[in-house]
């Protein structure tokens, strides 16, 4: 049997006892901006609105496609922000009621269309009747966000516009995590007070299994398959790569817990229920295709080793099928 892994844009076909893992490198990510109504005066009628994008991941070999589409009624971004008059986008002034994240939801409008929403309730919201924040046309505004919201519990609290500290482990979570970064000032950007558009980049590795016969005579199934000597949790730092360009790119940045041997990570057991086996079909078999929506793909933290002749820093990830 040999198998197949997929990783973003790149595929490779290995035997069952050889297996190499690549990391997905995030791509470098350029964004958003901040607003409040202290200071100069607010505009009149235009207020803060979202529109996000997602990055796609594809596998040239397979064919198969990733696509985390943000834009489903339901779905919760993260999103922080800053502003101020500071020409270099340096200013503080939080967007929203505090530093903190606003959560910033998909949902239909009621008339047959939806758009990304979110409360305001700060101390300006009710005197205006608007419960959004409105945009200072002179101000420049930076915004930071990540999704799913709902990894809210394990963001750092002292995370802002100026840089994401979060956990995230294999373990607890089995979901996408994505980032974005935006800057805009109304009064110079051809976007003026149009939405801010969240250009969102994953920030984990994407990985996919095929599982192939050596000897298409045989009827051959898979019972088990797990991984080991993935890194089980990390911390994310998203931060501005130049200090003194707060504009330009940023940095997706993992500072890697342990990698254990002996603990299985996303364990797939089809238990003694032979009806449950996963026939090897002509064309393969795709271990994670019965677990949800994700395509086959499971997530890791971006991790490298060494393995015939590969340069690698950390301990090579094994996998482990019968």
């Amino acid at each position: 049997m040999t198998l197949q892994l997929a990783i973003n844009d790149m595929a490779y076909r290995v035997s069952f006892h050889q297996i190499l893992l690549m990391a997905l490198v995030p791509v470098l990510l350029l964004s958003c901006s901040h607003s409040s109504v202290e200071g100069p005066e607010a505009d009149t009628d235009a207020v803060i609105g979202f529109s996000t994008i997602s990055q796609e991941l594809d596998s040239r070999s397979t064919g198969s496609i990733l696509i985390s589409d943000l834009n489903v009624v339901g779905s919760e971004i993260a999103v922080y922000g800053f502003h101020g008059s500071e020409q270099d986008f340096s200013g503080e002034i939080p967007v929203f009621e505090t530093e903190g994240a606003k959560c910033v939801c998909y949902k239909s409008d009621g008339q047959g269309k939806s758009k990304w929403d979110y409360d305001y309730i700060g101390s300006d919201a009710a005197s205006s009747g608007v419960d959004k924040v409105k945009w200072i046309r002179s101000d420049r505004y930076r915004f930071r966000a990540f999704y799913p919201y709902s990894l809210m519990s394990e963001v750092n609290n002292t995370s802002s516009a100026k840089v994401l500290q979060m956990r995230y482990s294999l373990m607890e979570h089995d979901s996408d995590l994505m980032v974005a970064y935006a800057t805009r000032c109304p009064a110079e950007d051809h976007e003026s007070v149009g939405p801010v558009e969240l250009k969102f980049m994953h920030a984990l590795s994407a990985l996919k299994f095929i599982i192939k016969k050596e000897n298409t005579n045989e009827t051959e199934s898979v019972k088990e398959f797990y991984l080991t000597g993935l890194h089980q949790f990390g911390g994310l730092y998203y931060f501005a790569s130049d200090a003194s360009n707060l504009k330009g790119d940023q940095t997706i940045m993992w500072i890697p817990g342990k990698a254990d041997e002996d603990t299985f990570v996303h364990h797939w057991d089809s238990g003694d229920d032979a009806t449950k086996y996963r026939k090897i079909e002509a064309n393969g078999v795709s271990v994670y295709d019965d677990t949800g929506d994700k395509g086959g793909f499971v997530f890791a933290i971006p991790m490298n080793g060494e393995y015939e002749g590969k340069k690698w820093v950390d301990p090579l990830p094994s996998i482990y099928a019968h």
